[in-house]
This record gives C-alpha cells, structure tokens and sequence, in this order.
C-alpha cells in the first residue's frame, strides 16, 4: 500500500517504560499525568508528584505550552493510551504513554504500590 509521511505532522506517542517514566520525572523532564479516577489512585499510586484530570486539572494541562513533556500512566496502559493520543492531537509534541500503567510500575519501579 501506499504510505505518505507528513513532516508537519505531530510525532507520535512514543511508549515509555515505568522505569524510564520513574527517572525522567526524578530529572523534572517529564510530567506524570494519571488518568485514572480518585478511587483508582486510592488504591494505588506513585511516590511522585503527578497531575490528574480531576477538577480543573485537565484544563491546566492543556493550557500548558505545547512542548511540556508528559507522560500518561493509567492501570495497564489502554486509557493513558488514548488521552496520550486526545494531547497529541491538541498538538502537544512531546507525549509519552506508560506501558503497562501502574501494574508493571509496580512490578518494575516499586513493589510497595499495591497491585489490583
């Protein structure tokens, strides 16, 4: 088949390890934004600062200027995937999505992260 690359087009999500997640956001390079519900991040959650879409927190996210690098972690990676794609289509450059969320963050980074 035939394929056209856009050089004007947004790249794409790039994945991005729990373990590279946990030192990029350590280093202030990345932002963790987690998208799951409260009741989600009560059970489990990293010892890191993030940022969620409750409240105003996704209106604060998309004021952000388009070059902020984050990185969207949900439970396994499907949910974070998409909101990872909603961001790049708002024309964010710079968006990461979590594989396998905060369940291999837990394997991975932190066993102390409850697994549910």
């Amino acid at each position: 088949g035939l394929a056209i690359d856009n050089p004007n087009a947004p790249k794409p999500v790039q994945a991005l390890s729990p373990s590279e997640a946990d030192a990029k956001a350590r280093a202030g390079e990345v932002l963790i934004v987690d998208v799951r519900p409260a009741d989600e991040r009560a059970i489990a959650s990293v010892k890191l600062p993030v940022k969620t879409f409750d409240g105003a927190g996704r209106a604060e996210l998309e004021a952000l200027p388009k070059d902020t690098a984050l990185a969207f972690v949900c439970h396994h990676g499907g949910r974070s995937q998409q909101a990872a794609e909603e961001f790049r289509a708002r024309g964010f450059t710079r968006v990461f999505n979590v594989t396998g969320g905060i369940d291999a963050w837990a394997a991975e980074v932190d066993a102390a992260i409850p697994r549910y």
